[in-house]
């Protein structure tokens, strides 16, 4: 799992900063196992802003690094592939491109 992703979105040409960036902590429970165009937007950042979030490993914490051979047979492969989003980018436009750096990945255990 890794943690603190810094978005970097750079500043569009001929579009002025209205403000300083800000920092954005995604909700660690909003996840989805599925790409669906209408989910909810979850968290709205401007260029520039900060998004702190942690993921969740493949198995969507099914198997753990406890888990025994047999834990693969009770995996439940609709909760697999846990998304976190969708974030949306304030004055976005079809065809613009973000920059995403990660900042500092840390792998953790849960």
């Amino acid at each position: 799992m890794f943690q603190v992703l810094r978005s970097v979105l750079p500043q569009k040409s001929g579009v002025r900063s209205v403000g300083m960036a800000r920092t954005h902590e995604f909700p660690p429970d909003r996840v989805h196992c599925t790409w669906d165009a209408s989910d909810e937007t979850v968290v709205e950042i401007e260029r520039g802003d900060t998004v702190l979030l942690s993921t969740r490993g493949v198995s969507n914490n099914q198997i753990t690094p406890a888990s025994r051979s047999g834990a693969i047979a009770a995996v439940d492969w609709g909760r697999v592939y846990p998304l976190g989003g969708p974030m949306a980018v304030a004055d976005a436009e079809p065809g613009d491109t973000a920059s995403l750096f990660l900042a500092a990945p840390t792998a953790t255990q849960r």
